[in-house]
């Protein structure tokens, strides 16, 4: 009897173990900061466009719609040792902002940040210029690189949680806020159950 009573007792630390790594891990993922997403173009970076030479490169693309608030862009460009690239949102032959980011970098997007943020929605231009480095290849769809405008600072899921219970309820009379604590204390509780269950002897 004792040997069964020790087996289940292990049993049910092992499940209580499992269930508090779990909503510790769920806890980290959405405290977790990134950089503000302002927009994008919805372009999916699901091809290669073109691979380029990095010295001496240019290119624009016009069409593009410059969220306000935006401070810096995000590049669907690939590279092993990436060039030096600078950016201009042009509109009207007027640079509304500019941006430069060193030559050095690695991996399937490069982050450029704009000065000064955009003040209000624009249409505009984005042009790339690229100096010195390895070649580039420039991910997108359609004939359209894949753009992500960024606004300054980082943002977890959690801070965003109001927003998204807002968006996610219209109508209800409501900022969102009660119903994003609901939510958190609804997983809370489910994690409470859990444990509570492993903790009952069974007949």
């Amino acid at each position: 009897m004792r040997t069964i009573w020790a087996r289940r007792t292990s049993a049910r630390l092992a499940l209580a173990v499992g269930v508090l790594a779990l909503g510790l891990a769920l806890l980290a993922l959405l405290a977790h900061a990134e950089p503000r997403l302002a927009g994008s173009n919805d372009v999916p970076a699901a091809s290669v466009l073109a691979r380029t030479p990095a010295t001496g490169t240019r290119f624009c693309q016009r069409g593009e719609l410059l969220p306000a608030g935006t401070a810096a862009l995000r590049l669907s460009l690939r590279a092993a040792g990436g060039p030096a690239v600078q950016v201009a949102a042009t509109r009207a032959g007027r640079t509304l902002a500019r941006g430069t980011h060193a030559g050095g970098w690695r991996g399937a997007g490069v982050t450029v940040a704009l000065r000064p943020a955009a003040q209000r929605d624009a249409r505009v231009a984005v042009c790339v210029t690229l100096a010195g480095g390895g070649p580039v290849a420039v991910l997108g769809s359609g004939g359209r690189m894949r753009i992500s405008y960024l606004r300054a600072g980082r943002e977890s899921w959690l801070a965003l949680a109001p927003t998204l219970a807002e968006r996610a309820a219209p109508g209800l009379g409501t900022d969102g806020t009660p119903i994003a604590v609901v939510c958190l204390l609804l997983m809370l509780g489910a994690v409470a159950v859990a444990l509570r269950e492993t903790g009952r002897e069974e007949p």
